[in-house]
């Protein structure tokens, strides 16, 4: 799991290889969880 801000924002089972756990913190980095949560609103 990986949350930004106390929100949820990556969840699957298992485990990642070393190249999609790079992708994943990419992705929370650069994720605008602001904008996300006045859409969800």
């Amino acid at each position: 799991m990986a949350f930004k801000d106390n929100t949820l924002v990556f969840s699957q089972p298992g485990a990642l290889n070393a190249a999609g756990l790079e992708e994943v913190i990419q992705a929370v980095k650069n994720l605008n969880v602001d904008r996300f949560e006045r859409a969800s609103r």
